[in-house]
């Protein structure tokens, strides 16, 4: 087995970071009027948009998305 570079086009880069362009402060609600369980919808969702944006290699909206994850889940903590 050789390792091989890959090569992209800068346009399908582009393309695909345009796709993944959902911004964590999007929320329709605020944290403290969603209930239990669509606070946990909204960490799987937000979990999938994660992983879509590191397998897209767009790790800037990956980490926001992370940290707006972990602020929802402290969040569901505090009020258990």
């Amino acid at each position: 087995i050789t390792p091989t570079t890959i090569q992209k086009k800068v346009r399908d880069l582009i393309s695909i970071s345009k796709r993944v362009e959902a911004k964590p402060e999007d929320m329709e609600k605020d944290l403290e009027s969603m209930s239990h369980k669509e606070l946990e919808e909204l960490v799987k969702k937000i979990t999938k948009q994660m992983h879509t944006a590191a397998a897209e290699l767009n790790f800037e909206m990956a980490a926001e998305l992370r940290d707006k994850m972990m602020e929802i889940k402290k969040h569901l903590l505090a009020t258990e």
